[in-house]
């Protein structure tokens, strides 16, 4: 999979990038020691057979689990005894602690998958992906779903492709995973260059190679760069000024590879080098790039990549006058495009031998090689433009939320050509089905997230900044509806207000940063002494207010001082200044002519200023008051 360059899905990548694929997802943890819950798929409730528990017993877990570690390791470099190996460790599949039953999974369906074995590896991964994992085995499961996906990629199953990244989608937010994010652009990347929508594909190249900078693994740094060289080449090939940058980007791409001990990818961008050579028929450098790329593959055996590098080099011999050469070249190209079924390359390989016996004035093998082309070619297109309407009616949940409404417009529309095929596309109405339930999932996401928003928004709107207490108006508001419901149910309503003395003096003297600390202090020191039902408000600057639903006077005048003494005991010398602090307050009780909360407040604000003017004998700067039992009284902290 994962072929970018214009309507080159080359098989070939599978020996290349299914190596890569696990390397691009996060290693999974690993279970710590042999004493490790055994689960099996086969048991449901988690209940073993006697039998089965005498083998687990008698399992060398830790030596399956040092084995999967070494096989790996070398899943790049020995593909074979990575086979070999996990066809022996199969039978023992169920036995062993889920961890290792995932990895040994990925192994099994990989080594498959590089064989050709689409179907195997289908059927096991489909096996262990029927339940919703533990919140423990989210990104296993995950890595397991990417596999599958990449399975149906392979496979051109475009639809399946489209489902297994539905089911992706859900899991991204959660995981926050820059690998798994950049896998998911690399299944958009082939699938939109598939169906040739380049530009379209563009957009996420261009978010996979911006996580380049956040990944340190040498094997992953060589995926995304030949990624990112590939689709650039098919928007800007027309374009002779950017020549020099496609050399660039490939060389760039060899080099990542080339640290990354990666024969196969190093091989796949000399060959995309060729191409770019090719475009100014530079012919001495693509014959130089495409000698090593065809080194390279046949020291590897890669059939596949052997199958690109002789339509390459019958390209070259042609336009250097070797027709023979040529001939020979695009002939081994046509056979093995044949044997591997490989529909892109029997297009290119058809058209190169239709051209050269043309060149040879052998028109009869011309003519049968021009038709075998018009046919393969044919079929390409309608396949291409079949794949274009499965995705075009399945656009998926992770785009971004600004394109939503564009897409639930040509699902619209979609739907509705859908509706007249039915009869004869049942298939299709089921994946509709399918991607209407994923879009409902996505809408009630973002509705959830937008009330959690607002939420935020209201309790910012509610609280006052620096004390986190609640601001006028959010006070005022409440206040209102309690003491409305208070007066409907005869209960009684107290509130307290006061100031604090000599705010201003305190502000000019040492500041305002320690006239902050004593809103914050006071108000810290005050709410421990409430209860869970007192609306607690600062009013502005150094005004406070205090409501206490079903509390008389007398109970309110208890607050009040309660509050008092723990105002006039606080230490100001963490400030970095000492001074004393003291408050005004006033305690006031509904009565029935208050229909109101603001008249209590009102009359509240009145008590206090009437007890400066009044009610005070001020001697030395310290100002003492009695209250008159069980009336509104105000006093002031000594």
């Amino acid at each position: 999979m994962f072929a970018i360059n214009k309507l080159r899905m080359n098989p070939f990548i599978l020996i290349v990038f299914w190596g890569c694929l696990l390397q691009m997802l996060l290693p999974l943890s690993l279970a710590n020691g042999t004493s490790v819950e055994v689960v099996s798929t086969q048991a449901s409730n988690g209940q073993q057979s006697e039998n089965e528990h005498t083998f687990n017993q008698e399992l060398d877990v830790a030596a399956i689990k040092a084995q999967i570690n070494e096989l790996e390791e070398i899943r790049l470099t020995d593909q074979a005894r990575v086979t070999t190996e996990t066809d022996k460790l199969l039978p023992f599949l169920s036995h062993l602690p889920l961890s290792l039953q995932y990895r040994l999974v990925q192994l099994k369906a990989q080594s498959w998958a590089i064989k050709g074995n689409m179907q195997a590896a289908e059927e096991l991964l489909q096996g262990y992906l029927t339940t919703p994992p533990s919140e423990v085995f989210i990104k296993q499961h995950v890595d397991l779903l990417l596999l599958l996906a990449g399975v149906y990629s392979d496979s051109y199953k475009v639809e399946n492709t489209l489902k297994v990244l539905n089911q992706i989608v859900p899991f991204l937010v959660r995981l926050d995973d820059v690998n798994t994010d950049a896998y998911v652009y690399m299944l958009m990347v082939e699938m939109l260059s598939r169906m040739t929508r380049y530009e379209a594909a563009a957009q996420y190249t261009d978010k996979l190679f911006a996580t380049l900078d956040k990944v340190t693994k040498p094997i992953r740094r060589c995926y995304i760069s030949t990624i990112h060289a590939n689709a650039i080449m098919n928007q800007l090939k027309d374009d002779l000024t950017k020549r020099t940058h496609l050399v660039q980007l490939f060389r760039d791409a060899f080099y990542e590879c080339e640290q990354a001990k990666d024969k196969g990818a190093m091989s796949i961008n000399l060959r995309s080098l060729t191409e770019v050579y090719l475009l100014d028929n530079r012919l001495l450098l693509a014959s130089e790039a495409i000698e090593t790329a065809y080194q390279m593959a046949l020291k590897d055996n890669n059939t596949s990549e052997l199958d690109f590098i002789y339509a390459f080099l019958a390209d070259i011999a042609k336009r250097e006058g070797q027709l023979v050469i040529a001939k020979q070249h695009a002939m081994k190209s046509y056979q093995m495009a044949k044997e591997l079924k490989i529909d892109l390359m029997i297009i290119k390989a058809s058209l190169l031998l239709a051209d050269i016996h043309e060149l040879l004035g052998e028109v009869k093998q011309a003519l049968f090689y021009r038709q075998v082309y018009e046919k393969a070619k044919l079929a390409q297109l309608q396949t291409i433009k079949g794949q274009l309407t499965v995705f075009e009616s399945a656009k998926l949940q992770l785009l971004e939320s600004e394109r939503q409404l564009d897409v639930l417009e040509r699902e619209k529309g979609q739907y509705l050509m859908a509706k007249e095929m039915a009869e004869r596309n049942q298939t299709q109405m089921r994946l509709w089905m399918t991607l209407l339930v994923g879009g409902m999932s996505f809408l009630m996401i973002w509705i959830v997230m937008s009330m959690k928003q607002k939420t935020r928004y209201q309790m910012l709107a509610q609280t006052d900044p620096l004390t986190g207490i609640y601001n006028r108006s959010a006070g005022e508001y409440v206040g209102k509806i309690l003491y409305e419901k208070a007066r409907k149910a005869q209960k009684p309503f107290s509130l307290v207000s006061f100031d604090i003395d000599n705010f201003k003096a305190i502000n000019d003297r040492f500041g305002h940063g320690t006239g902050d600390w004593v809103l914050k202090k006071i108000v810290e020191s005050i709410k421990p002494l409430l209860r869970q039902d007192d609306i607690f408000v600062r009013m502005g600057g150094e005004e406070f207010m205090i409501l206490l639903p079903d509390l008389n006077e007398t109970q309110a005048w208890e607050v009040a001082n309660a509050c008092r003494l723990a105002i006039t005991s606080l230490d100001t010398q963490y400030s970095g200044h000492e001074f004393s602090i003291t408050a005004s307050f006033g305690v006031i009780q509904g009565v029935e002519p208050d229909s109101q909360l603001d008249m209590l407040v009102k009359r509240a604000d009145e008590l206090i200023s009437v007890s400066y003017k009044n009610h005070f004998e001020q001697t030395d700067e310290v100002i003492s008051y009695i209250p008159k039992p069980l009336e509104s009284a105000c006093f002031q902290s000594p």
